[in-house]
């Protein structure tokens, strides 16, 4: 698999597999209609990269090269492990990645570099799923709302109760990121989210407004540990980070 095309909607036809693994030292080519697509719904469960590198091209792009969505009594993954994502980005909110109702993601020294979007979270979008990074970094990403890099919000299932989402940040870089029109140069947070950051550095990120590096709406609480904040600006308050009545400008110290 060198190229990808069109959408893949994995298990959506009796001849596509419920669960993708691609593994090899490799580069697959996204172009602008393609992305892989894991659905629970459709029976999906799991998308996994190993030693991958998904290369965009610079047309525009309606979505991300990557989407997964889950239900409370079903299950669907994706994980990325020692891999990239170059180049991408999407009208829609996740320049790289959308992951919305209760669906997880796993990225273990991931490197995504000059993702985009047009809305919400330059390189991904978490709405009402969970995350766990680790060892990764984001690197020149922008969102032209909230997130340079990463957008997190609840997913709306009315009547019924929204599911929240919640990340868990370790040993990441964010570099050069910024948010074009909004908060949040690097990380945004609303709609009850919650994220715990642990020994991440956020370097000459940018916003518009609130939070040069991170902006936590209020309703949202984030849980800062060891972590470095370099050269971040913001034309509003909170150069550094923003959380609700709070605004902070620490440079070249740890938080």
């Amino acid at each position: 698999l060198d190229e990808l095309e069109l959408p893949l909607n994995l298990c959506s036809h009796p001849w596509l597999p419920c669960a993708l693994t691609v593994q090899g030292h490799g580069s697959i080519k996204v172009n602008r209609e393609a992305s892989i697509i894991c659905d629970s719904s459709t029976g999906c469960s799991q998308v996994t990269l190993v030693d991958v590198e998904l290369a965009c091209g610079d047309n525009p792009r309606a979505m991300g090269p990557l989407q997964v969505s889950a239900s409370a009594i079903s299950h669907a993954s994706i994980s990325l492990f020692r891999s990239s994502i170059v180049g991408c980005s999407s009208d829609a909110d996740g320049g790289s990645i959308r992951a919305f109702s209760m669906a997880n993601l796993e990225l273990h020294n991931v490197i995504i570099r000059n993702s985009s979007s047009q809305s919400k979270g330059g390189a991904i979008a978490l709405v009402g799923a969970s995350m766990n990074v680790t060892n990764s970094a984001f690197e020149h990403c922008y969102g032209n709302d909230m997130g340079g890099c990463i957008w997190m919000s609840k997913f709306e299932r009315y009547p019924n109760l929204p599911m929240y989402a919640s990340a868990r940040i370790t040993h990441c870089n964010f570099t050069g990121s910024f948010s074009r029109n909004s908060g949040g140069g690097a990380l945004a947070l609303e709609g009850s989210s919650s994220a715990n950051v642990t020994s991440a550095t956020f370097h000459k990120c940018v916003a518009a407004t609130k939070g040069g590096a991170i902006q936590v709406a209020s309703g949202s609480s984030i849980n800062i540990s060891r972590c470095t904040f370099q050269s971040n600006s913001a034309r509003g308050v909170g150069w550094c980070l923003q959380h609700k009545l709070v605004e902070f400008c620490i440079q070249r110290q740890h938080l």
